[in-house]
């Protein structure tokens, strides 16, 4: 909650019935925006130009693309972080509503008080 906290998707609330809230409507909220928050928005795959090394490394001068796996890797987190920016955490509510039954919020919601 606390990386959640500082990415600005949430803030605190003090008191006894305290906790947390959303900063913005959850249909506002990408999914995206919760990983950027956690892990950060640095690219998950760091090339390492392998190519180069080793005894029969090719030169940096001959290394004029990135390499094939480099360009893999790019187009998949691409796609990947599209698609996690366009499901908001209001279609997941939604979705769970739908799929669970509208009754499960007000569980998680007593659950969530001790109750």
């Amino acid at each position: 909650m606390q990386a959640l906290s500082r990415g600005g998707l949430v803030r605190s609330l003090q008191g006894h019935a305290g906790g947390y809230v959303l900063t913005r409507p959850a249909d506002q909220i990408s999914i995206l925006d919760v990983v950027q928050a956690v892990e950060g928005k640095q690219p998950l795959f760091v090339c390492t130009e392998i190519r180069q090394r080793g005894p029969l490394g090719t030169p940096p001068e001959k290394c004029l693309t990135h390499c094939p796996i480099a360009i893999a890797m790019m187009t998949a987190e691409t796609a990947w972080r599209d698609s996690l920016n366009k499901i908001t955490i209001g279609d997941l509510a939604h979705q769970v509503s739908s799929t669970s039954g509208p009754e499960t919020f007000q569980t998680i919601q007593h659950w969530f008080a001790g109750a």
